[in-house]
């Protein structure tokens, strides 16, 4: 990826760019629970022992953003070494595998 040669079958994902995905999500639920605990530490503090307490969802909420926003960039950077996966990436969508000829087994 560091020379700016980096093959992408965008149909299939590692186990790493499984994790990461399952994370991101995980990141994203924390720093909404987090961010509620520091906006409305009164009116949410059922949710506060989900993080722990005021100062320690101010902690969580930070990380959290700065972990989306690392996400988001890599993301972005990916983007600019390998231009054909912008369309996947925005849609959700893969191209669709180009049929082998005879593949069908008769």
């Amino acid at each position: 990826a560091l020379r700016f040669k980096l093959g992408h079958d965008s149909h299939d994902y590692n186990a790493v760019q499984t994790a990461f995905y399952i994370g991101i999500i995980f990141i994203m639920l924390m720093t909404f629970v987090s961010g509620l605990v520091v906006w409305k530490s009164v009116q949410f503090q059922a949710l506060s022992w989900i993080v722990g307490n005021y100062a320690v969802a101010r902690y969580v909420h930070f990380a959290g953003m700065t972990l989306i926003c690392a996400f988001i960039i890599v993301h972005v950077a990916l983007v600019a070494i390998v231009p054909s996966t912008f369309i996947p990436m925005i849609t959700g969508r893969a191209k669709p595998f180009p049929e082998k000829e005879n593949s069908h087994v008769a």
